[in-house]
C-alpha cells in the first residue's frame, strides 16, 4: 500500500486504467493486464464477467455467448477450457471502453460514491471494457503490469487461436 500511495499521490503517477477513464489515454493502446476474476452473471446463463486489473485498479468486461463465431464466443471457450484463468497475465491491444447507462441504484447512492472525489472510483461502476479476441495473447509471468510500448510481433497462425 505504501508503494501504491507513493507512486500515485506523492509522485503523481497515475495507473493505466486511471488515465484511460479520464480520457488522457486511449483504451486501444498496448497494456499487460491481470485477470483478477471470472464470475458467472446471475440471471444470464450465457454471460460471464471478467475482471481485468492493471495492478492498481480493475475494470470489468462482460462476455456474452452470441451463438456463432464471434470474439466473445471464442474467449468464453478459452475460459471454459481453462486456458484463461484468474491470476493469468495477458497482453491487450485494441480494446474498447464504453459507458453503461444503467447503474445499480444501491451503488449509486452509497456513501463512498458521495464522499469520494477520486475520478476512477466514482466512475468504475459505469465503465465496461470491451475485449477484442484478436488483440489478446498470453504474457510472461515476469512482465510488469500496465502500459507497454506498442509491440506488434509476427506470430505463427497456430499461436493466434
Amino acid at each position: 500500500m505504501l508503494k501504491r500511495y507513493t507512486k500515485e499521490f506523492v509522485r503523481a503517477k497515475r495507473s493505466y486504467f486511471q488515465r484511460v477513464t479520464q480520457k488522457d489515454e486511449a483504451a486501444s493502446t498496448h497494456f499487460v493486464g491481470l485477470v483478477a476474476g471470472i464470475n458467472n452473471l446471475k440471471g444470464a446463463s450465457e454471460a460471464v464477467e471478467v475482471l481485468v486489473s492493471d495492478g492498481f485498479y480493475t475494470l470489468k468486461a462482460v462476455l456474452k455467448r452470441n451463438g456463432g463465431d464471434s470474439g466473445d464466443d471464442k474467449l468464453l471457450s478459452l475460459i471454459e477450457e481453462k486456458k484463461i484463468y484468474p491470476g493469468m497475465k495477458l497482453h491487450f491491444v485494441n480494446q474498447t471502453l464504453s459507458e453503461v447507462q444503467q447503474v445499480d441504484p444501491l451503488k449509486q447512492s452509497s456513501f463512498v460514491k458521495q464522499a469520494t472525489t477520486h475520478h476512477f472510483l466514482a466512475q468504475s461502476d459505469r465503465l465496461l471494457l470491451g475485449l477484442n479476441f484478436n488483440g489478446i495473447w498470453r504474457a510472461k509471468t515476469h512482465e510488469r503490469l500496465g502500459q507497454h510500448p506498442t509491440a506488434y510481433t509476427p506470430r505463427c497462425l497456430k499461436n493466434i487461436v
